[in-house]
């Protein structure tokens, strides 16, 4: 099993990703809504960096993994990422990024 996740993590972590700007600390608690549910402000940006596209899909899942609403949500907006969510998931387990 080890070397079957070796080998994927190489694979997902070899593909090329557009960089962008991320907030890196995207959750419920971080987006602020008016009365008619309109988004008005996303604060708490000391964790913003450059990172790959996915990477915001990946922290953002990561708060509410089991809301599946917010990860609904976050896939209709943000795109999925299966295969990096996935390779992520592993690594939270060796190593909690909070």
């Amino acid at each position: 099993m080890q070397d079957h996740l070796r080998e994927f993590c190489q694979k997902v972590h070899s593909r090329t990703h557009r960089i962008c700007l991320s907030h890196n600390d995207l959750g419920q608690h971080n987006i602020l809504v008016d009365s008619n549910n309109r988004l008005i402000g996303i604060i708490d940006w000391e964790c913003a960096a450059w990172l790959p596209d996915y990477w915001k899909y990946t922290t953002a899942y990561y708060y509410y993994p089991h809301f599946d609403k917010w990860v609904q949500l976050l896939g209709d907006i943000l795109g999925t990422w299966p295969d990096e969510l996935e390779v992520e998931m592993v690594m939270w387990k060796y190593n909690d990024p909070w």
